[in-house]
């Protein structure tokens, strides 16, 4: 059976998911998702995601939710052997918490400040833009000298943040460092797929305004 894949193109978390499935070779049935007129509160999409977001997998019936989920999940079974999520424990735990940082702490605390934007364009509170600053300068030390950030190979780490810095880039350009945007690049060329992303969010953001 195919894999049934919920998604909206302007979530990046969802992308994370197609990106990830794309590197692994696995083909999903992508089935957009009516983010703004009420979809994911539809009751027959609650029995899948009772979160009501975006990204949603149905794998033969498994349903999952939350992008770092689905991409570890997708690497466990279709892929193990991949490096995008080693199995050396250490390395894997190096990998997790970034995922977990990024679920957590990076990935809200920017959503906080660009949904004002986004949604009501409006400029987000000063304390927004100051916690991001944090978050962003977190993220660096995590990187530290390394190419990516759980070490010298891409991994699910680089995958999942690499696909909010367009939103970084686009709305908060002071913000981004250069030793990130450095990362950010390198993650460009080896995954071709992020810069595809960046440019169709570009070009979704320029149709909001």
């Amino acid at each position: 059976m195919p894999i049934d894949f919920y998604t909206h193109p302007i979530s990046p978390p969802a992308q994370a998911v197609v990106i990830t499935a794309k590197e692994l070779n696995v083909e999903l049935n992508v089935k957009e998702v009516d983010l703004f007129g009420g979809a994911t509160r539809a009751p027959e999409y609650l029995k899948i995601n009772p979160s009501h977001t975006v990204p949603t997998l149905v794998d033969n019936g498994f349903a999952i939710f939350e992008s770092r989920a689905i991409i570890t999940y997708l690497v466990n079974k279709y892929a193990p052997e991949s490096s995008l999520y080693p199995k050396d424990a250490q390395a894997r735990a190096n990998v997790d918490k970034v995922l977990f940082f990024d679920a957590s702490s990076y990935y809200p605390t920017l959503k906080t400040a660009f949904v004002p934007i986004f949604r009501r364009k409006e400029q987000p509170p000063q304390e927004a833009i100051d916690d991001l600053k944090e978050k962003i300068a977190i993220l660096e030390a995590i990187l530290g000298d390394s190419q990516f950030m759980a070490g010298d190979k891409i991994t699910l780490a680089d995958i999942s943040l690499a696909v909010s810095i367009p939103i970084v880039k686009h709305m908060f350009s002071g913000l981004l460092t250069e030793k990130l945007a450095a990362w950010y690049d390198r993650v460009g060329k080896a995954l071709p797929a992020v810069q595809a992303y960046e440019a169709a969010l570009a070009k979704m953001t320029a149709e909001q305004k």
